[in-house]
């Protein structure tokens, strides 16, 4: 049986709360960043083997950009303290397919729209 408060809503699995009671009088922090882009991907050679027709690439373009930073400090010296944290993600994603376009045949028996000839709409004779 599961007896969390309701702050912490339908919890499956467990809650962890951590609680530490620490503080400096300097001011500390920390940064990362994360960028993976297309530039470092590896082309499937079987299916990527020659430019695409439009763009020239090879592998559609693509970019992952994960980053942030932390910082903390004293407000009143031993008594007070503030810490913050930021975490960024930006993403661009091209894409790649192979579509059929219909011929004007199968627009005309297939598209229920256009094909007023049938007794029951979207159904040809």
């Amino acid at each position: 049986m599961q007896n969390y408060d309701a702050e912490f809503g339908k919890a499956v699995a467990s809650v962890v709360t951590a609680q530490t009671k620490s503080g400096s009088n300097n001011i500390h922090g920390s940064g990362f960043l994360f960028r993976r882009s297309d530039a470092q991907q590896a082309r499937d050679p079987f299916t990527q083997y020659k430019p695409d027709a439009i763009t020239g690439r090879l592998i559609p373009p693509s970019r992952w950009v994960q980053f942030g930073g932390t910082v903390g400090g004293p407000i009143i010296k031993d008594k007070l303290f503030f810490f913050g944290d930021y975490q960024g993600t930006r993403q661009t994603n091209g894409v790649s397919g192979t579509f059929t376009v219909p011929t004007p045949q199968v627009v005309q028996s297939c598209n229920p729209a256009t094909n007023a000839a049938s007794a029951t709409p979207g159904f040809a004779t």
